[in-house]
């Protein structure tokens, strides 16, 4: 968005070098320029789970966890006509902050959508062998085809339009990877999936004082 918008004064600037300069050209600067800094906004806010310097680390349920997700894009998922189920034991529970493992769940869900445009099913499933927590998540959309599938993790990488405002800057599987990666788990795209888009995350569980949650500043 930065570079667009200095290409944008720069060629601005050429015209009025040439004369040709009017309001009509003028407001179109300023539109472009406000359309930018929107972009921007949307960026800093796809981050921001992964840079704050400020989180309450404590023992949470992840089906709750997912399910307040859920709920919060409920309407919009009925729009879309989209179902979605949540299955697994609520007793499986992982130690961190709720907040920001909460974004692995709003970023899954919103590609989804992203991706099924209109009807369609989410699934997420959850189990615990041992001492690791199994999480399934998938859709019943396009599906990510096989030479993408490594890449969907990079940053800036995606196939949606990236002027859109709904998302398409290549942002929200990194983040979920690299919130993943602070909970010392994995997540990588199940390649024998063939009905949509299937994620596999698997997250060792932590052992920690439960009457001693702790808070970063």
């Amino acid at each position: 968005p930065i570079t667009n918008i200095r290409y944008a004064v720069q060629l601005y600037q050429m015209k009025i070098a040439r004369g040709l300069f009017d309001l009509e050209s003028t407001q179109a600067l300023l539109d472009n320029i406000l359309s930018q800094t929107t972009r921007i906004g949307a960026l800093l806010a796809r981050f921001r789970p992964i840079v704050s310097s400020k989180s309450k680390e404590e023992f949470f349920s992840i089906k709750e966890c997912a399910g307040d997700v859920i709920n919060d894009l409920s309407n919009r998922l009925a729009l879309q006509s989209i179902s979605h189920s949540i299955e697994g034991d609520s007793p499986i529970e992982i130690y961190g902050d709720k907040v920001q493992f909460s974004q692995v769940f709003y970023n899954l869900v919103l590609n989804s959508m992203q991706a099924m445009t209109k009807a369609g099913d989410i699934k997420i499933k959850l189990f615990q062998d041992r001492n690791q927590i199994s999480l399934y998540f998938s859709d019943t959309g396009p599906g990510i085809l096989p030479e993408n599938q490594q890449k969907v993790f990079e940053p800036f990488f995606s196939t949606k339009d990236p002027t859109a405002d709904n998302g398409g800057e290549g942002l929200g599987l990194f983040i979920v990877w690299n919130i993943i990666k602070m909970f010392n788990g994995t997540i990588v795209v199940d390649s024998r999936y063939h009905n949509g888009a299937k994620f596999i995350i698997k997250i060792p569980v932590q052992e920690v004082n439960k009457n001693e949650p702790r808070i970063n500043n």
